[in-house]
């Protein structure tokens, strides 16, 4: 699909809505879409309305908690929750490492000024801010919903930042906006009514969009394997320091991201449709393999710039360079049985990582110009 550019009028200090709506502001100003414009790429699978590229953010004018709500009425489980922060098209629209919360309703009716307290809630920190990165964070339990099913990502922000990403190609009347102005982390998530900007849909304030906000594991499930071994600081430490605070990839990297490897299709060794995806990475040479265990228990070693996650009967996969422009996505088809017949059984477990080059890092820190992704861990059918 071929995006449509937008001139920014006001990069600086964003352009706000309206003054009745003074409240919000954003990067560019809103854009009215023609619902037979043929860059709307929808229809989208249960549980995402946007196509995965942002063409502007929203922020608070005075600053504070921002959160963004997408309201799902066809979701009927999920276990994890990804977002985006700021937008790729204007870079310093949010800052790395800003705390923020990810919260889960179950509710009858889909106009947040009615929520209750959520059903599940993850703190978090902003992570991969302005590259349109969607990043997983799981709920630790599975949400099974009675009603609908409502996702709100939440950060703290300063006046002038925009943490919000929207997608203006593809508007949805279900993605909505809250905030509180009264400081960091003030934000009432047990009665969003009740802050001092309360919910309001993005058409109501005059942005046609979607935000980059999705449900995973609806109903259908988001692929095989669990992300193990973060750069976020809970295991081994990175090798230049680069921690990412909530980050569920690896170690910061000369693009101010950590490598985010993830699982899609079947792990099944009669019919293996196991993908690897790795976004986040340099267009350097790069590596995915495969080993018998997790190294540290999950916690893994200091390894390069990165933490190695996998080790012992390591299993080269595949050498590729991932296409740019940066940050790019390295992928790969595993077919496991083909490539190495007999090396996988039912109920075996094995770990999964990217390792890739890194030359912008230089070698100050004593690492070795290379990094690594988080590592997933599958159990193969």
């Amino acid at each position: 699909m071929t995006k449509t550019p937008m001139i920014a009028t006001a990069i600086a200090l964003g352009v706000f809505c309206s003054t009745a709506q003074a409240q919000f502001a954003a990067r560019t100003a809103p854009v009215t879409p023609n619902p037979f414009a043929a860059n709307q790429s929808g229809p989208f699978p249960c549980g995402t309305y946007d196509d995965g590229t942002t063409e502007n953010a929203l922020g608070l004018t005075a600053g504070g908690e921002r959160g963004w709500i997408n309201v799902f009425t066809c979701v009927t489980t999920a276990d994890s929750v990804e977002t985006a922060y700021g937008t790729a098209m204007f870079p310093g629209s949010v800052t790395n490492g800003a705390a923020g919360s990810i919260d889960v309703y179950d509710e009858a009716g889909t106009d947040p000024n009615g929520f209750g307290a959520p059903t599940a809630s993850v703190v978090t920190a902003v992570v991969n801010g302005d590259t349109d990165i969607l990043n997983k964070f799981p709920l630790g339990t599975t949400v099974n919903f009675a009603g609908n099913a409502g996702m709100m990502a939440t950060a703290d922000q300063v006046a002038g930042q925009f943490p919000g990403p929207m997608d203006q190609d593809n508007p949805s009347p279900n993605s909505w906006v809250v905030g509180s102005t009264l400081g960091p982390g003030t934000l009432d998530s047990n009665n969003l009514a009740n802050n001092n900007v309360p919910p309001q849909s993005l058409s109501s304030i005059g942005f046609f969009a979607a935000w980059l906000l999705r449900s995973d594991n609806t109903g259908g499930g988001t692929g095989p394997g669990t992300p193990i071994c973060f750069g976020d600081g809970s295991g081994a430490p990175c090798g230049c320091g680069t921690e990412i605070a909530g980050t569920m990839g690896g170690c910061g990297n000369s693009l101010n991201v950590g490598g985010t490897l993830s699982a899609t299709g079947t792990a099944d060794t009669t019919n293996d449709s196991l993908g690897l995806s790795c976004s986040g990475v340099r267009t350097q040479p790069g590596l995915f393999f495969q080993a018998d265990n997790t190294i540290g228990g999950g916690t893994g070693i200091t390894f390069g710039d990165g933490i190695r996650c996998c080790g012992m009967n390591v299993i080269r996969l595949e050498v590729t360079v991932p296409p740019g422009p940066e940050p790019a996505t390295a992928t790969m088809s595993v077919n496991i049985n083909g490539m190495f017949p007999g090396t996988i059984n039912p109920g075996d477990k094995k770990c999964y990582q990217f390792w890739y080059r890194d030359p912008g890092m230089g070698n100050p820190c004593g690492g070795g110009n290379f990094n690594l992704s988080n590592a997933v861990s599958v159990t193969w059918s």
